[in-house]
């Protein structure tokens, strides 16, 4: 598949002033929309295992005849003009791919590509062959890589792979944060995991595939940490899923039950349990384990209903050591912080409830730029203020979609969820000084797609933007601090701030 970055475009036409601009807009629209899929197939295979090639710049000088046909509308002129110009464009990129050279970087695959960027993303620094995860640098490198992968689902496996053989998987693994688990295993398997105090029986007839498997080598992690215990249900998930070739449906169940063993073999080796794992008595034991071991406890019970699991668990485990525990953090970091904006609009517009959860969370999500919108949609931080812990069966309730406002139609496109955003964007300019009159896409670029941290307290959630240069105007506005009370917040007061530079 070709994806071009950035496109830029610079016409020397004849004729009086309106029609130049007019011939040129049309120029752009072409390039736009259409000259992408017209290349697709000078850019080779659309194999997922071909190499991935990333160019960091194509120059080009082409001379078309007959363009001023365009301004009428002429389709067939259209389709000339998009012939000549992907000719040209094709046959330079051939000849790139073919010589190489600096600007051309090569990849064996799009998951090794993925592989490099995320050990790169670790190390640190800026690369240019992985500008396209750069709306990702003001997050974490955990954060970044699990949204990064989470948009490539059926190749995760193999880019952890590819992070093993190159002896980086273990450090990209430790930078992960429970959040971070949490959007890998709902890309993998379609939903999060469920709570610790749910129980996770598993399928009749799995323990028979469990034969002849094995553990995914012993790892230090602390049993009593829930983000240790977290990472190592990851490790299984991704184990039973490659190597073993479990369905998801059967290795999610699966791998939580395995980490919830390992880490209550890890803590209380003492349990006659270990010994004797299908005897009443022994899992009656679980009930005297400390409560921070609460919800292992509760998956391993949860193996009663399947005679004979915990045995053939056990028969897989590898002994791990105790790790030093490692504090849970109370923040969040987030590319797309400056989204709770438009909260306070969207109550005083009376839609926070008719749209419910998965309505705010879409909503929030659309008021970025379109190629921002699957990142902003996988991002923790937008599923917490929108209120969604998960998917919701419920389909929103859209308001009747009004005329687009502040050029929707142009920079964000058009979708059932139009008409509302149109009036919360407009709710959200009225109340910033000089922003009156601002287009939607100027205000995605100066106010929502702006980087911050929330901060989780037990009675607000801060969200705290980094310095941004119309930072002064939410501050004159009256935009910062405290923003609503909300049901799906509880008892916790939504403040906003703006750092300063």
């Amino acid at each position: 598949m070709l994806t071009i970055d950035r496109l830029r475009g610079k016409y020397r036409i004849g004729g009086d002033l309106p029609a130049r601009v007019a011939l040129a807009r049309r120029l752009d629209r072409i390039a736009a929309e259409r000259l992408a899929a017209a290349l697709e197939p000078a850019a080779g295979s659309e194999d997922p295992e071909a190499p991935h090639v990333v160019i960091r710049a194509l120059a080009l000088r082409i001379r078309v005849t007959g363009a001023a046909a365009l301004q009428g509308g002429d389709p067939v002129a259209e389709d000339e003009l998009l012939r000549v110009w992907a000719a040209a464009l094709g046959r330079e990129l051939q000849r790139l791919l073919a010589e190489g050279g600096p600007d051309v970087a090569r990849f064996a695959s799009r998951a090794e590509f993925l592989a490099a960027w995320a050990g790169q993303r670790l190390a640190g620094g800026r690369d240019w062959r992985f500008d396209e995860f750069r709306v990702l640098d003001d997050l974490p490198a955990g954060r970044a890589i699990a949204l990064g992968l989470s948009q490539a689902p059926e190749r995760i496996v193999a880019v952890v792979a590819a992070l093993r053989t190159a002896g980086r998987w273990e450090a990209v693994r430790a930078a992960f944060g429970a959040e971070d688990v949490a959007l890998l295993w709902r890309a993998l398997c379609g939903a999060l995991p469920p709570e610790p105090g749910e129980g996770v029986p598993l399928a009749p007839g799995l323990i028979r595939q469990l034969q002849g498997q094995a553990a995914p080598g012993a790892v230090l992690f602390d049993p009593l940490d829930p983000v240790a215990r977290a990472r190592r249900a990851l490790d299984w998930l991704l184990h039973l899923w490659a190597p073993a070739r479990l369905p998801p449906e059967q290795a999610a169940p699966l791998a939580l039950a395995c980490a919830a063993v390992e880490a209550l073999r890890i803590a209380c080796p003492e349990l006659r349990l270990w010994q004797a794992p299908d005897a009443p008595e022994a899992m009656a034991e679980l009930a005297a384990v400390p409560p921070a071991l609460g919800g292992p406890a509760r998956r391993i019970e949860a193996l009663r209903d399947a005679p004979g699991s915990l045995a053939a668990i056990l028969g897989l485990m590898v002994p791990a050591a105790s790790a030093r525990p490692v504090s849970a953090a109370q923040t969040l970091r987030s590319s797309f912080a400056g989204l709770a904006l438009l909260l306070a609009p969207l109550a005083a517009a009376g839609l926070a409830a008719p749209l419910g959860a998965e309505g705010r969370h879409r909503l929030l999500a659309a008021a970025v730029r379109p190629g921002l919108r699957p990142l902003a949609g996988l991002d923790p931080a937008l599923r917490l203020l929108s209120g969604v812990p998960d998917p919701a069966p419920v389909a929103p309730a859209w308001p009747a979609a009004a005329e687009p406002l502040r050029g929707l139609a142009a920079s964000h496109g058009i979708g059932p969820e139009t008409g509302a955003l149109g009036l919360v964007l407009d709710l959200l300019a009225q109340g910033i000084r000089g922003m009156e009159r601002a287009s939607a896409d100027y205000l995605a670029q100066q106010f929502l797609e702006r980087p911050g941290w929330l901060q989780l307290g037990p009675r607000e959630i801060v969200v705290r933007l980094d310095p941004l240069p119309m930072g002064i105007l939410l501050r004159m506005s009256g935009r910062t601090g405290p923003q609503l009370l909300a049901p799906w917040f509880g008892p916790r007061a939504l403040r906003l701030e703006v750092a300063d530079v």
